[in-house]
């Protein structure tokens, strides 16, 4: 496997209130298998995978008046990709965009957000997604409205790659017929901090269709086909093909709070829950129908919560900083695996800063995983955490004044 990234960038400033950004990057990668010898020919080499993507975007930024900003540019993404593997030869797509976003200082502590993007892709056509937001805020309090559309086309592999899982009799077919895939999220924020609180509540709703998944063929539409048929003979027990045939619903509440509290002590935690349902359409095998089935989202996690305890403190030219961090996870979903069991993980962090005349030596120590949580479930199994047990970290630093 070989990958190499490369890129640059510009920036052009007239004046105090325009900056131009010209920005150019892009990602390469390629994996090869090198056969030795088969039992049907000799050493051979086959490309798995080749993509090349380039993006090139221009942007500016010009402060029209104190109280208006606006942000707009010009992007262009060039992608290819090759795989011998999928019977692909070599399949292309581009994608033009123009973006235009408005700042505008509505009233005295009141602002306001509008932007457009409008997406070109040479098999999708056209498409354009908004946003909006409002702020507004006032001595420590600040509230937050925003909306915002997404717009995502399915990727070169979607569209053309055949997989063949032979242990599973399992044939996937391509589909050029796929739609791009959209959503609408919403997001309502309150913030409220002074010297010694911070603390923010947000509720959040992403409403999402088209989703591309797999969908297993029905007999009745094998039968119709002589091209599927042939797999079938072949002994390909299971043709599917992917399609836009899911829908899912995420909404939730998140919320955190943040303690300065005298002797250099910092308490904080936050809570995250996450309500999620994908509906789906599966084929029932005894009936060759299709129902619909509904799930919490693939890798979803309906509650998430962290804790964090600090302490600071001075000696002369010595200072400790220790940080308790505690992670806590419920149950995670896989629609292949079911469910991953609930865990904590928590770590522990020192860090020692001797102030001496011409620099600052800044030790550290700790331990990851101070509880040594591990899951031990069997292979192949929806692990909760990967973690192979506890640990010790050391670091060291040298800061000359």
């Amino acid at each position: 496997h070989k990958s190499y990234t490369y890129g640059a960038g510009a920036r052009w400033s007239p004046n105090s209130r325009t900056y131009v950004y010209l920005d150019v990057y892009s990602d390469n990668f390629v994996s090869k298998y090198d056969y030795w010898q088969t039992a049907e020919k000799e050493a051979y080499e086959e490309t798995r995978k080749r993509t090349h993507y380039v993006n090139e975007t221009l942007r500016g930024i010009f402060r029209l008046a104190s109280w208006n900003k606006l942000s707009a540019g010009a992007e262009m993404v060039q992608e290819s990709l090759n795989s011998q593997s999928d019977n692909i030869d070599f399949e292309t797509t581009n994608t033009y965009n123009l973006f235009a976003q408005d700042e505008v200082r509505i009233l005295k502590g009141l602002e306001g957000v509008v932007g457009l993007r409008y997406t070109q892709n040479d098999n999708f056509g056209a498409a354009l997604t908004p946003n909006a937001s409002l702020f507004f805020h006032t001595g420590g309090l600040r509230i937050r409205a925003s909306y915002a559309g997404g717009y995502r086309t399915p990727t070169l592999s979607q569209l053309y790659a055949t997989d063949q899982a032979k242990t599973a009799a399992r044939y996937t077919l391509f589909n050029t017929d796929l739609k791009p895939e959209k959503n609408h999220f919403i997001n309502a924020n309150v913030e409220y901090s002074n010297q010694w609180l911070s603390a923010s509540v947000s509720a959040f709703m992403n409403k999402i269709r088209d989703m591309i998944n797999y969908r297993t063929l029905p007999q009745a539409e094998i039968d119709a086909d002589a091209t599927l048929a042939a797999l079938q003979d072949e002994g390909w027990t299971t043709i599917r093909q992917r399609d836009n045939i899911d829908r899912a619903t995420l909404k939730g509440i998140s919320a955190s709070l943040r303690l300065l509290l005298p002797g250099g002590v910092t308490v904080g935690g936050g809570y995250t829950f996450t309500d999620s349902e994908a509906e789906t359409q599966t084929l029932d095998k005894k009936t060759q129908q299709y129902v619909v089935t509904t799930s919490p989202v693939d890798k979803s996690v309906r509650h998430v919560g962290s804790v964090q305890l600090a302490w600071d403190h001075e000696w002369g030219n010595y200072h400790l900083n220790v940080n308790l961090n505690g992670h806590l996870q419920g149950r995670r979903y896989s629609s292949t695996y079911g469910y991953a069991p609930a865990y904590s993980q928590w770590n522990l962090h020192t860090r020692h800063a001797f102030s001496l005349v011409h620099c600052i030596v800044e030790p550290g120590l700790g331990i990851d995983n101070l509880f040594d949580s591990c899951d031990r479930s069997y292979w192949n199994s929806n692990f909760s955490t990967i973690s192979p047990g506890r640990s010790v970290v050391a670091s060291f630093a040298i800061r000359y004044r």
